[in-house]
């Protein structure tokens, strides 16, 4: 029976849930919103099922430090409408377009009409806007594994997400599927949902949003910027540390427990591609960068480098060093270290919500700095 004591083990992939056939297993939020398994000990009836697709309880399945990735690439969609509509370099949607080609239906996240992250499903092209650019709040996948299941009996599937929910699926399946593509990303961490929720709730009550883009690139691709289209044709653009959210996921205050310790950040991955921004390109390969965006991408099977074969024709694409990656994008192995605050900023949330939470940490760190600064000057002055 699954019994989650310690939180930094539990990326809430939902793996467990979806794999009891009791519906002995729910995901209720804690005190900071994230959401972990809960057992109903009533419908439950010991048959362990849950432990065993568990990830975070069969890590070694997960990474084979052996293994290098096969190839590595820098590359973007020739086409520039798509890629300005995209984070990167406009890669997803070439992935998207090869399985449904090819009669199948991808799985990603986008936004309800709510604005809430979910997993949701599409199988035509005309649909794809909804899921291009990355979000950066943890999705909600209902039952996308189960789906996923009962696709792979009659079409070919491609599933996108973080890590740990890639890891989750896998574990899920319990076995490889021929016609199953997976695509993860470089991730940095996963904010709480509820959070994103308090944040709309607070800041855009009272307004019609009509879209959000978190990383818009009108200004170019290395000084994006966060984008709200609300009311009527009005525009909320700005730099991302001066939008409260998303101040609190690049500063890690929102982060799940399980992302300073995932056992799914390395090189050697069971997805078959990894993509990610191409921090770096311009250092490298300066020729190679127009700010218009570039991705980085990974294979890591045979089912990685088919669809690379497909799609490579609607690509510009050099190779690139897994070292150049690493160092321009550190935390496709790097440990996110927890940030001093981290504590105090959940308990300001538990205690007052998201927004004396967010304005609390801001003044703390505002404090600190001109502490730090302060001692400087004197010292400065001492040496005089």
């Amino acid at each position: 029976m699954v019994n989650i004591t310690d939180k930094t083990q539990c990326s809430g992939c939902t793996a467990c849930q979806q794999a009891c056939a009791h519906n002995a297993i729910s995901m209720q939020r804690d005190e900071h919103g994230h959401v972990y398994p809960h057992v109903d000990t009533s419908a439950c009836i010991n048959c362990g099922l849950c432990d065993k697709v568990c990830p975070f309880l069969h890590k070694d399945k997960f990474s084979n430090d052996t293994l290098s990735p096969i190839t590595v690439h820098a590359v973007y969609n020739k086409d520039d409408e798509v890629r300005q509509r995209s984070t990167s370099g406009g890669v997803f949607t070439l992935l998207a377009k090869y399985v449904i080609s090819n009669g199948g239906v991808v799985f990603a996240a986008r936004f309800n009409e709510n604005f809430s992250i979910i997993h949701d499903s599409f199988d035509n092209m005309g649909d794809i806007d909804a899921y291009r650019g990355s979000k950066y709040a943890q999705s909600n996948l209902g039952d996308t594994f189960i789906q996923i299941k009962r696709e792979l009996k009659q079409r070919p599937v491609l599933f996108v997400g973080t890590p740990c929910q890639v890891a989750g699926l896998k574990s899920f399946l319990g076995k490889d599927y021929d016609n199953l593509f997976t695509c993860d990303f470089i991730c940095m961490g996963i904010s709480s949902q509820a959070m994103w929720k308090d944040y709309l709730k607070i800041y855009w009550s009272g307004h019609t949003i009509n879209r959000i883009f978190f990383k818009d690139k009108r200004n170019g691709w290395h000084k994006w910027r966060m984008l709200i289209n609300y009311d009527d044709s009005k525009e909320y653009l700005t730099l991302g540390l001066q939008d409260p959210f998303f101040f609190t996921y690049l500063k890690h205050f929102s982060y799940r427990p399980s992302c300073f310790e995932c056992p799914f950040r390395h090189c050697h991955r069971v997805s078959d591609i990894t993509i990610a921004d191409c921090w770096g390109i311009d250092k490298i390969h300066p020729d190679f960068d127009d700010n218009k965006g570039c991705t980085t991408f990974i294979t890591h099977s045979k089912k990685g480098e088919e669809i690379l074969e497909n799609i490579k024709r609607n690509l510009f694409q050099i190779d690139y060093d897994i070292n150049d990656v690493i160092f321009y994008n550190p935390y496709i192995q790097k440990p996110i270290s927890q940030p001093d605050l981290y504590e105090f900023f959940n308990d300001e949330y538990t205690k007052y919500g998201f927004e004396k939470a967010y304005k609390s940490v801001v003044g703390e760190n505002r404090n600190r700095k001109c502490s730090f600064l302060t001692k400087l000057i004197k010292l400065f002055l001492k040496k005089k």
